[in-house]
């Protein structure tokens, strides 16, 4: 089945669509019943004038039973459901109680299934499309009334295209089953790809002049629920149905909206009308199916139905608004006869009275073509009577008989197929059932002669028979027939061969025979056959599993068969309990093997001479794989996309390769296609704690299973709060890497420090933190980044002076004059540090000179500023 990268392309191209249309809706603007023909009920001389609805498309979805859709039963189908709470729903709708699709498809556009069930073909491929391919159909019907039509094909890749296509199946276009339409250029010009998400059918929607009276709309195989699950077709028809009902012809027209299955499996179909002129939040018990859909088109258009199926088909009016006047409609019963030239059949012709009709209705008959004559008895019926028709003729030939019955102006008719068949002469003929038959040499078998008389044959019917080569002894009792008797004829030989016993009639100069085909075989020798149940078997290495082997016993074979079992390659311990067995016994054969690889276990059986033998096909795989995952961030958010990472699964076979699938609530349903990328992403819209559950599916078809609960928070706009303890603000310090320590709060994620606000380092905990950073000499800036779950961030600094050891003073310098060093735009006292005057050192063998006096300088040193070349480092000032 296709998957869902295409599905989710589909239904987001639909979603661009949307921006389009505002307002669309479940229910659009129409007030039921303020729609409504004049009195009298349909016009008839406007082509697009119908009973209940001028504009009708149907959409078909595939292969699921109303409670696998309806929620109210079961069902998943979400959207479905609130429409068919908004509109109407039939919960009886039995489809054309066939499968597979084609035969559906055909049941909804010719009247019958043509015979095919059980068969998906191509167009004109065997018998029962053969039939299709040249018969009439809804489309003859429509033209022939002067209405338009229109087909759109998801995905098929060109107007009336006849065979398989990626997601296009031609046994969902039902159209190209038909010659008259494939052979018709401008019938086949409207079979019509539907475009990007439905594009060609809402452009034509827009416009009564573009929008036919009769539409089709068939998905491609993922959409229409064939090859993909519920959610898949139900989130596609969420949006293109809403578009569907805004457009301008359903706003302003009289327009009708089909949403409908092909097929069940032996259980009603969901089946929704849904419109303008269609019931708000009616249900419906009565039985219908897909030929009630063609009866509801024939009757809203007046139209000559396609078979005996439509035409008894109940109509699906009661759906609709339409004011029901009083009215009737006739059906014919049987709809289709058969009798000889010269003689007679007949049809019984029912009235059904609906809304309140009391009238008369006068019936006539008329032949297409002319040749067969029909009296009704009575002419003239009311309220819900009977007429008897009866057909006569004398020409041989196919027709159809239209008996039409008219009440004031209101006009209805019904139609009987008639065959007129020429007349036979008196005659009969013979038939054996079975015509051949085959039995042991010394034994018997039967069959069974049929007279079948025709042209009036009531004459009696002497039987012989004789056998080619002679061999064959036969007993036909009774020996003489008449009517439509049966004889049993018994056949016996003693030699095996093959013959022909031919079985002769006679009455008078009438002779007539059949053949039965003999054989008849040597009796059998005594033998026996083996066989393992199951033949194929898998395992994990280091386990174990079993295989039945049983004796089929022939020609009498009465004998014990020993058991012995040897695996090729060795490898493969096979030990069968009992070791021998007789008549309907059986062994149970022990299977185990410590190693992995393909075996095969030879099982053979001996008793006396004969020996036989059968194999076990033996797998025997490694533990298989360990599902794992991770996911991050570790505290997801409400909204925001958590990537889930399997990449950490593994094997015991190293070289086999692994395919990941995922459930994101735990509920069972598996939300993802097996993938062989074991990562994924997803957003969870609600807080709360999800089952997250991942599959590791191997080459080998081994799997595993892990789970984790994955607990998502609410999102938050508010940045969490930080604070740096230590150092304090304006702290000199006098390591190169310092310790910085704070606490912070409201969900917090993580704490990074950074002395450049762009690159920062993270720090140890959340709540209470600490982090170590290097620092410059002089001042720094130490900035502090809390960040929470949902990606708020706040960031806090502060300033230290880095006083790192002073360099070594020369002689020159007398480090006792103290000088007080001042920070004015702090307007703090520093410190204070003794700087030495300078003097000079004494001349090398002369007098000594009184050294300078000591004396106190208080030095005022600004804050730098950032272009200040001049920085305090240490004791003493440097240049950067």
């Amino acid at each position: 089945m296709d998957l869902r990268r295409n599905r989710v392309g589909a239904v987001a191209a639909l979603l661009l669509l949307v921006v389009a249309v505002v307002g669309a809706s479940l229910i659009p603007s129409h007030t039921p019943g303020t729609l409504s023909l004049s009195p009298g009920g349909p016009v008839q001389d406007l082509a697009t004038s119908g009973l209940n609805f001028d504009y009708l498309i149907i959409i078909l979805m595939e292969n699921h039973n109303l409670c696998e859709i309806y929620t109210h039963c079961g069902g998943t189908g979400t959207y479905m459901t609130s429409l068919a709470d908004a509109y109407s729903i039939s919960l009886q709708d039995n489809y054309c109680n066939v499968n597979p699709s084609l035969p559906n498809y055909l049941c909804l556009s010719g009247g019958t299934d043509f015979g095919c069930s059980g068969y998906d073909g191509d167009p004109n491929s065997n018998g029962c499309t053969s039939s299709a391919w040249n018969s009439e159909n809804i489309i003859d019907r429509i033209v022939g009334a002067g209405l338009t039509w229109k087909a759109y094909m998801e995905d098929m890749p060109s107007n009336c295209y006849g065979s398989n296509s990626g997601n296009y199946a031609v046994r969902h276009d039902p159209f190209v089953y038909y010659n008259d339409i494939v052979s018709n250029a401008t019938r086949c010009n409207q079979v019509v790809p539907s475009g990007t998400a439905g594009s060609a059918l809402l452009t034509d929607l827009a416009s009564t002049s573009t929008a036919s009276n009769y539409m089709w709309f068939t998905p491609n195989t993922c959409n229409d629920l064939h090859d993909c699950d519920v959610p898949i077709g139900d989130a596609y028809l969420s949006v293109l149905v809403p578009l569907i009902l805004a457009s301008n012809v359903f706003l302003t027209e009289r327009a009708a909206l089909l949403l409908t299955f092909d097929e069940g499996y032996g259980q009603p179909i969901y089946t929704v009308w849904a419109g303008p002129v269609v019931k708000t939040a009616y249900t419906s018990s009565a039985a219908y199916s897909h030929f009630s859909v063609l009866s509801t088109i024939e009757s809203n258009w007046n139209l000559l139905p396609l078979t005996s199926n439509d035409q008894n088909a109940p109509n699906m009016n009661e759906f609709f608004t339409t004011p029901q006047g009083p009215d009737f409609s006739l059906s014919a019963n049987p709809s289709t006869v058969s009798f000889v030239a010269g003689d007679s059949a007949t049809s019984t012709i029912t009235l059904h009275s609906t809304g309140g009709f009391t009238g008369t209705v006068a019936l006539t008959a008329s032949s297409s073509p002319v040749g067969v004559v029909a009296t009704c008895n009575p002419s003239n019926v009311n309220g819900n009577q009977t007429s008897t028709c009866t057909l006569s003729g004398s020409t041989p030939g196919s027709y159809v008989l239209n008996v039409t019955g008219t009440s004031g102006s209101l006009t209805h008719r019904t139609s009987i197929s008639a065959t007129v068949t020429a007349p036979a002469g008196r005659d009969f003929s013979l038939s054996a059932s079975p015509s051949s038959v085959t039995f042991v040499s010394g034994q018997s078998a039967t069959s069974t002669i049929a007279l079948h008389s025709t042209g009036g044959f009531n004459g009696t019917v002497q039987l012989t028979e004789a056998s080619t080569p002679p061999g064959v002894s036969t007993s036909c009792s009774p020996a003489s027939l008449q009517d439509n008797q049966t004889s049993a004829c018994t056949l016996g030989a003693s030699g095996a061969g093959s013959y022909t016993v031919t079985v002769t009639g006679t009455n008078d100069s009438l002779v007539h025979t059949t053949s039965i085909g003999v054989t008849v075989t040597a009796p059998p020798t005594p033998d026996f056959s083996i066989s393992a149940n199951p033949a194929s078997v898998s395992f994990v290495a280091g386990q174990s599993t079993t295989s039945t082997i049983s004796v089929q016993p022939s020609g009498g074979f009465t004998g014990t068969v020993s058991l012995t079992a040897a695996s090729s390659p060795a490898g493969v311990t096979a030990s069968c309990v009992p070791s021998s067995i007789s008549g309907t016994q059986a062994s149970t054969c022990l299977l185990n093997a410590a190693a992995p690889g393909s075996y095969t276990v030879v099982v053979t059986g001996t008793s006396g001479t004969l020996s036989h033998a059968t194999s076990i096909l033996v797998d025997v795989t490694g533990s298989g794989p360990t599902a794992r995952f991770t996911y991050s961030p570790l505290v997801p958010v409400a909204n925001h996309s958590v990537l889930f990472d399997g990449s950490s699964s593994s094997d015991a076979d190293p070289s086999a390769s692994l395919q990941a699938r995922w459930d994101w609530e735990g509920d069972g349903l598996w939300d993802t296609l097996w993938s062989s990328s074991l990562m994924a992403s997803h957003v969870f819209t609600t807080a709360g704690t999800y089952a997250v559950t991942l599959e590791i599916l191997d080459s080998h078809g081994l799997a595993d299973t892990t789970g984790r609960s994955v607990t998502v928070l609410r999102a938050d706009k508010i940045a969490p709060q930080v604070t740096i303890l230590s150092p304090s603000n304006g702290a000199i310090v006098g390591s190169e890497d310092l310790t910085v320590a704070g606490t912070a709060s409201d969900n917090v994620a993580i704490v990074e420090l950074s002395t450049d606000n762009a690159t920062w380092t993270p720090t140890t905990g959340t709540t209470s933190w600490s982090g170590t950073i290097p620092l410059k000499a002089g001042l720094n800036q130490i900035y502090a980044r809390a960040t929470d779950t949902s990606g708020n961030a706040h960031v806090v600094e502060i300033t230290v002076i880095a006083d790192r050891p002073p360099p070594a003073l020369t002689s020159d310098v007398d480090p006792t004059i103290p000088v007080l060093l001042v920070f004015s735009s702090i307007g703090a006292l520093v410190g204070a540090h003794a700087f030495l005057a300078a003097r000079s050192k004494p001349r090398r063998g002369g007098p000594k000179r009184a050294g300078p006096k000591k004396k106190k300088e208080t030095v005022v040193v600004q804050q730098p500023k950032a272009r200040d070349p001049w920085l305090l480092a240490g004791r003493g000032f440097v240049k950067r």
